[in-house]
């Protein structure tokens, strides 16, 4: 399973930093309440159509493959990343 995900694990390990800082963006994008400084819901559609697309088990498969090669590259902060912003839109 290693040799099938290692050109997966290998790019994240590459691009570390930027997968950190768009997670991190994303996180801080859905925390900050930003219906009351713009009239239109950005957050909530794009929530609920992300949530919509995690219903899909092709989806929900592909996510698992993506946390396991996440897990294999050992970048605790990006797992810590990925969980809470999965667990925020399938649970908030």
């Amino acid at each position: 399973m290693d040799k099938v995900i290692s050109p997966l694990t290998q790019g994240l390990k590459r691009n570390s930093d930027t997968v950190n800082m768009v997670l991190l963006g994303l996180i801080v994008l859905m925390l900050f309440p930003l219906e009351h400084f713009v009239d239109y819901n950005i957050k909530e559609n794009v929530k609920t159509e992300l949530k919509t697309l995690m219903e899909n088990v092709w989806i929900q498969v592909l996510l698992s493959v993506i946390v396991f090669a996440v897990f294999q590259t050992g970048n605790l902060k990006m797992l810590v990343l990925l969980l809470y912003f999965i667990h925020h839109i399938m649970s908030h």
